[in-house]
């Protein structure tokens, strides 16, 4: 039928094994995050919709290509149970983000004096500056974990 090599699957998981995503991407991607959090939490009016056209940027460009290189390195056969969990862990990732949040917001909300609105809209604007930073943490973690567990340096994948 037309289209059938549409659906066909063209490479093997052999030839993919072990390929990553290019580590440009990857930087590029982080950067971008960073600035636009950065530029998120300066409550800028008008032109603070720029940064959050490129967070929103940033998210979908990761989830197209998160699954376009889960779709070349994962067989036919266990595509969809992939695909699945990948799915999965971003909206159970989300969650806990938003389940953080939203704690974190309470508890600046309980030290906050004054006025009902006026404290709402500070624990708001401090929640938003503390973004960047937190970003910042999460990547430093992240990095030093990938280097400690990268092979050749007596982790478990090493041998």
């Amino acid at each position: 039928m037309a289209g059938e090599e549409l659906f066909e699957d063209h490479d093997t998981v052999e030839q993919h094994q072990g390929q990553q995503p290019p580590v440009g991407d990857k930087q590029r991607r982080t950067r971008q995050t960073a600035l636009g959090l950065a530029g998120t939490s300066l409550f800028l009016p008008y032109w603070g919709l720029v940064p959050l056209v490129l967070l929103y940027g940033v998210m979908v460009f990761k989830q197209f290509f998160t699954s376009h290189y889960l779709n070349r390195l994962t067989s036919s056969a266990q595509r969809a149970t992939v695909l699945s969990f990948k799915g999965l862990s971003y909206n159970l990732a989300y969650g806990l983000v938003g389940i953080f949040y939203a704690l974190a917001l309470a508890s600046l909300r309980k030290a906050g004096e004054g006025p009902a609105d006026l404290a709402q809209t500070h624990v708001f604007r401090l929640s938003f500056e503390a973004l960047p930073w937190y970003f910042l943490v999460v990547v430093t973690l992240f990095v030093v974990y990938a280097y400690r567990r990268r092979p050749g340096r007596g982790s478990p994948d090493a041998d």
